[in-house]
């Protein structure tokens, strides 16, 4: 627990470092250095602030405002009358600073004076006994040395660190492991630390004020029985969950459908996620810093930077969302807001309660910082390619329908038995009033049987006689088969009839009276 908050606080004062890039600078003109290998010469003086950024830098000459560096290796050997903001791997501070100075590194060495504050952060930080820093030191580094003079006070935290110089002020430390006074340390002040073990305190050194020390739970752990190790370690884990929980039960809530998609992308495509996030674990930060360093693009760095440290925080959340969201059936995959909200519970804790497993032999640290670079890519990778589509699989096609069966046909066809509807004409007449006047009906493609007819009473009977005829006005004949009337016949008389003989109406017989009785009934 100890461990994580020097931890916590070194990665505070990091992005503290690393913000003040950001600060706006009432320079009114800038100089740009970025070449292969960016050097000041001695004698040389830059009346602007200066922006360097390479692979090497050495400041040799005189910066009349502010420095602002980031690079591999950075010497500074010269004079700045402004503030100093350094970021690289290994930083050597000989020359004076006229303001404060804010460094992170891997190694870091001050060892001119300093005419304000120091604010450093890394791996091991030196104070030299040439250095005289103005006000106050404020670090957070593994180890830490400090054999100058600081006319402030000393605070921060370290894994170790020796007091080998004076200190005017008070001393606040935070130590994971020794704290040592030598004999030319003297402090002008109270100190006061935290630490697993009492300070090795030289008997040359000396302390003005008081001394105050609080154990921390590293010192008695071995005197402590498993419930109160077990209560610890459940308390931690307790407090970690509910940050988890919070952050993501806002995340679905404000973003259910892209929440959803996000980890559905982590699980149908993991290598590509994998792969994505390793490019942007290391890509977002430079681009963020190369931002950060210019004018015109410190809001878009600031944006990237919280937009890229909220997705490594949210990326046990999205895992957890995913790992739930893949065990359980189809349809229960939604994107309501209960639902996701109720996955979300279920697979972030799991995935906090295994990343914070409590591993004996030293094994807990390095599965917890596997474990949470491991999911932090992994997430880091789903949501670009989710965003961008760059790695997600396509999903397959869905077969298509098969066309509907076509339509019968139908086509138009003469009728070829007798008339509906006529039962009362014979045979005959009916085939000439079909020649008269075609009559068609649409037929079916499809062979069905016709109806069967009941037969008339003129088929039935064909002894009877010859078919009886319908009267004249049942029936008119067709205008091309009327004949004009001859000029020749006598008024009021009906022209005379000449269609053939075969088909001239026949005349009802004589003396058949119950013939002509049996037609009006019909």
């Amino acid at each position: 627990m100890r461990s994580s908050i020097a931890i916590a606080r070194t990665i505070a004062a990091l992005l503290l470092a690393l913000a003040a890039l950001a600060l706006p600078r009432p320079a009114r003109a800038a100089t740009f250095l970025a070449d292969g290998q960016v050097v000041v010469a001695q004698g040389q003086t830059i009346d602007d602030d200066v922006y360097a950024f390479s692979g090497t830098i050495t400041i040799d000459g005189r910066v009349t405002r502010s420095l602002v560096v980031a690079g591999g290796t950075v010497t500074v050997n010269g004079q700045v009358d402004g503030d100093v903001t350094v970021a690289g791997g290994t930083i050597t501070l000989n020359g004076p600073v006229g303001g404060t100075v804010r460094v992170a590194g891997g190694t870091v060495t001050i060892n001119g004076p300093v005419g304000w504050d120091v604010v450093a952060a890394g791996g091991d930080v030196t104070v030299g006994s040439g250095s005289r820093i103005a006000n106050d030191l404020v670090l957070g580094a593994g180890t830490v040395t400090v054999a100058g003079r600081i006319d402030g006070d000393l605070r921060g935290s370290a894994t170790q660190a020796r007091l080998l110089g004076e200190v005017r002020g008070d001393v606040l430390l935070d130590i994971d492991n020794q704290l040592s006074l030598g004999p030319q340390a003297v402090i002008g002040g109270d100190l006061s630390y935290r630490a697993p073990q009492a300070a090795n305190i030289d008997p040359g050194a000396r302390i003005q004020g008081q001394t105050r020390f609080t154990p921390t739970g590293a010192a008695t752990g071995s005197e402590r029985s498993f419930t109160e190790r077990a209560l610890a370690w459940l308390g931690s884990l307790l407090l970690r969950l509910a940050w988890a929980l919070v952050a993501g039960t806002l995340l679905v809530m404000l973003l259910p459908r892209r929440s959803a998609t996000i980890a559905d992308t982590l699980r149908q495509a993991p290598v590509a996620s994998l792969l994505w996030g390793i490019a942007l674990l290391i890509a977002v930060p430079i681009l963020a810093f190369i931002l950060l360093i210019t004018v015109v693009g410190v809001p878009a760095g600031l944006l990237l930077l919280g937009f890229y440290l909220a997705a490594l925080y949210l990326s046990q959340v999205l895992l957890g969302l995913s790992l739930v969201r893949g065990a359980v059936p189809l349809s229960w995959r939604t994107t309501r807001r209960l639902p996701l909200w109720l996955a979300m519970l279920i697979g972030t804790s799991l995935v906090v309660l295994i990343r914070l497993l409590p591993l004996p032999f030293g094994i807990a640290t390095w599965w917890t910082a596997i474990l949470s670079f491991l999911i932090a890519v992994l997430a880091l990778g789903a949501i670009w390619t989710d965003l961008t589509g760059w790695g997600k699989p396509v999903p397959a096609l869905a077969p298509a329908a098969a066309p509907p069966p076509p339509a019968e046909e139908t086509e138009l066809r003469p009728v070829t038995g007798p008339l509906p509807g006529t039962p009362g004409l014979g045979p005959e007449r009916s085939a000439q009033i079909r020649e008269e006047r075609p009559i068609t009906e649409p037929a079916i493609t499809s062979q069905r049987p016709a109806p069967e007819r009941p037969a008339t009473p003129s088929e039935a009977e064909p002894a009877a006689g010859p078919a009886m005829t319908e009267p004249a006005q049942t029936s008119a004949p067709t205008p091309e088969r009327q004949q004009p009337a001859s000029p020749e016949s006598p008024a009021g008389q009906p022209p005379e009839d000449t269609r053939p003989i075969g088909e001239q109406p026949a005349s009802p017989p004589a003396g058949r009276p119950e013939a002509e009785e049996d037609r009006k009934e019909r």
